[in-house]
């Protein structure tokens, strides 16, 4: 099967590299223009109520590097130009832990939130994008860092949970 029958949209110029990526409820994600997604990543769009009801969004020219993970419940979006680096982390849920009793993958999932990653901005490698964050344009992720608040337009965070760190603000 083509890829291009694979995704709900794909644009011209877009490069998928192999081994390519899991692909989850693929008619659910829209790649723009000239999108590269490197080896092996992860792009699901998960179920609610039996049906994939959100999309991924990618437009123009993002670059998703090798071993990224994006995991869509209510909704992930990427603005043209973002460049994500390897082994990045995006997900507007979390999985369930009420039950000890049941296995963690076989509980429920809970959306946190959509994501919104806004153009030309950039996430380091191993970043970790949590629901309901919004990233402005230009804005810059350093490697490794955890982001469970909204960073401005032009803003370089660093660091971990909520205590990010502000580098530069625009």
């Amino acid at each position: 099967m083509k890829p291009r029958a694979r995704f709900g949209a794909m644009g011209e110029g877009c490069v998928i590299e192999r081994p390519g990526p899991f692909l989850w409820n693929a008619d659910r994600i829209r790649l723009g223009r000239r999108v590269r997604i490197g080896r092996e990543a992860r792009l699901q769009v998960n179920l609610q109520d039996g049906h994939a009801v959100h999309w991924i969004d990618i437009e123009d020219d993002v670059v998703i590097g090798s071993a990224s993970q994006l995991s869509a419940s209510l909704g992930i979006t990427i603005g043209h130009g973002t460049r994500i680096g390897e082994e990045v982390l995006i997900t507007d849920n979390m999985h369930c832990y009420e039950d000890v009793s049941t296995p963690i993958p076989l509980q429920t999932v809970r959306p946190l939130g959509p994501v919104r990653i806004g153009a030309n901005a950039y996430i380091g490698r191993g970043a970790v994008i949590l629901g309901g964050v919004t990233i402005g344009d230009g804005a810059v992720v350093v490697d490794r860092a955890v982001v469970q608040r909204d960073v401005a337009p032009g803003e370089w965070v660093a660091g971990c949970h909520s205590g990010l760190a502000t580098l530069r603000r625009p």
